[in-house]
């Protein structure tokens, strides 16, 4: 936390499997459960007051008017997640939440059928910059995941409300996992652009972006 005294993780050390957000004291002493839905809760990440954590979930399903909804799909999800005998991690697309330090007051900050991922607030608490695949490019994965077709995901930022989405890097390979500098005025980010990921730095609106690690290891 800002402050130093705590500590936001995700983990799966509750029976039913799934991934859920809890926050400790820095000594690892007075630790508190902030989220227990069965689908995955994770990648927390401090509000600059420590009032507020965001993170990533998928415990909706994508809901908007012009969107048609497979009715099946999402009873089945449900159904899963519902499921005492249940041992995976069942979610819709991961989106980006926001809730209170002590878990209450959760509430959606972006709706889309598509992933976003690993949120993290800039430094002075007015924008949030994430990872996402709603705008990215059909990706056949390596062959460990048996050749299944993903999309590439790019980097994104918007106003700590979910108003005023933009889209900052614009490349054919996975970009992911933002950072802001202390100061506000970069954003570091792992890019697979240039092969194997690596480590890069661009300005805050995207318009310069460079390499800072280099070599073909990962």
């Amino acid at each position: 936390s800002p402050n130093g005294e705590q500590i936001a993780f995700e983990s799966r050390r509750d029976r039913d499997g799934n991934v859920n957000i809890y926050v400790m004291d820095a000594d690892g002493s007075g630790l508190q459960r902030l989220t227990t839905h069965p689908a995955f809760d994770g990648q927390p990440a401090w509000s600059p007051d420590g009032s507020q954590i965001i993170f990533e979930s998928g415990r909706e399903v994508f809901v908007h008017a012009t969107h048609s909804v497979d009715s099946v799909e999402v009873a089945a999800v449900e159904f899963i997640q519902t499921d005492p005998l249940n041992r995976k991690d069942p979610s819709f697309n991961h989106q980006i939440y926001i809730m209170n330090a002590d878990g209450t007051n959760k509430r959606r900050l972006t709706f889309h059928s598509d992933n976003d991922q690993s949120p993290s607030f800039s430094p002075d608490g007015s924008q949030i910059v994430f990872a996402s695949d709603r705008d990215g490019e059909d990706s056949s994965a390596s062959s460990n995941t048996k050749g299944i077709q993903r999309r590439t995901s790019d980097i994104y930022v918007m106003n700590a409300d979910g108003s005023q989405l933009r889209r900052l890097t614009f490349t054919p390979a996975n970009d992911y996992s933002p950072s802001w500098s202390s100061d506000g005025q970069r954003i570091a980010f792992v890019s697979e652009r240039n092969g194997n990921p690596r480590i890069f730095v661009m300005t805050a609106d995207g318009t310069q972006s460079a390499s800072v690690t280099w070599g073909p290891e990962v």
